[in-house]
């Protein structure tokens, strides 16, 4: 029986009465389920996977659930989970871009290497930013 999982329910005990000396005899009987509900699950969708999935813009946020639901197996309140994760991916990402062409016009007078020099230090920041809800 190795490699199978196995129900998280108490064994079953099965009583029979013998004949010859009245002796009890029992017999422990263990279930085994197959099921998917039974089987743990070993892999989730990392935020690093997510973000990867969400910055590419060939897919749609429901395309992208749909992939990962097959592939990690989610149940429906997962999905909703990964699809709301995935929008707040994408609104990051257009907010971003917003700021990146506001700041070009501020940079007018000193030219394309100003508006590098900022944008190659405020992408630097974003790179460097790390919080405690960070994933390695």
């Amino acid at each position: 029986m190795a490699g199978k999982a196995r129900a998280h329910e108490p064994p079953r005990v099965l009583s029979q009465r013998s004949e010859v000396g009245k002796i009890e005899v029992k017999e422990v009987v263990e279930l085994e389920s197959n099921t998917e509900a039974s089987m743990p699950k070993f892999e989730s969708v990392t935020t690093s996977k997510l973000v990867r999935q969400a910055v590419k813009l060939d897919a749609t946020a429901a395309q992208i659930v749909d992939r990962f639901a097959n592939e990690y197996s989610l149940e429906a309140a997962e999905r909703r989970q990964v699809i709301r994760q995935v929008r707040t991916a994408r609104m990051s990402q257009r907010s971003l871009a917003q700021k990146i062409r506001r700041m070009r016009w501020k940079f007018v007078e000193g030219g394309k290497k100003k508006f590098i020099e900022w944008l190659n230090e405020y992408l630097s920041e974003i790179e460097d930013h790390t919080s405690e809800s960070d994933e390695a």
